[in-house]
């Protein structure tokens, strides 16, 4: 064995047998490498691609999911404004038969309070009544009364009157009685 500029060489036959073995498990280490790169290249392509469309599909997947969100937050919507609609009216009714049975109430309350002022003015005015009545009937037995009194003067003055007539014509014919028969002679 000789080595050469840092080389070892080993005799001819050998060497090239060795030489030739060598340069063989090269080309196949070569070919193994190139075929190791082909198919990392071609993994690498097709991974890329799946990327690609699985990127893609994920992005459309997105799009579809923001629409059909998008759908459902409309139809949500849609469903709250009928609900605050259907609230409103409903509140609203409430509301106005609230105030239509406060109104019915205070009517009865003032058509109670106006009955009771109405049955206290009556029963005010049936006492003045009476006591008109009452004056009235006094008045009446007092002008019955009074009427009862004048006509017993008007009894008594005329009978008065009938009694001084008749003396007053007893007077007269006594003078003339006397003479005609003489009294106590």
């Amino acid at each position: 064995m000789t080595i050469e500029n840092g080389e070892q060489k080993v005799g001819n036959g050998a060497d090239r047998l060795i030489r030739a073995v060598i340069a063989e498990q090269d080309k196949r280490y070569e070919q193994r490498f190139e075929a190791q790169e082909r198919a990392t290249a071609t993994a690498l392509a097709s991974t890329k691609e799946a990327t690609v469309a699985a990127l893609a599909a994920a992005k459309e997947a997105v799009i579809k999911a923001e629409a059909a969100a998008e759908k459902r937050f409309e139809g949500l919507n849609e469903k709250l404004n009928e609900i605050t609609i259907s609230w409103d009216t409903r509140h609203q009714e409430i509301v106005n038969r609230v105030v239509e049975a406060y109104s019915r109430k205070e009517a009865e309350v003032h058509q109670t309070n106006d009955n009771a002022a109405h049955a206290e003015v009556n029963s005010r005015l049936a006492d003045l009544d009476k006591r008109i009545s009452v004056s009235s009937g006094e008045k009446g037995e007092h002008k019955d009364i009074q009427a009862s009194f004048r006509a017993n003067v008007s009894m008594f003055v005329g009978l008065a009157a009938l009694v001084i007539s008749l003396l007053l014509w007893l007077s007269r014919l006594l003078p003339q009685v006397q003479t005609v028969l003489p009294i106590g002679k």
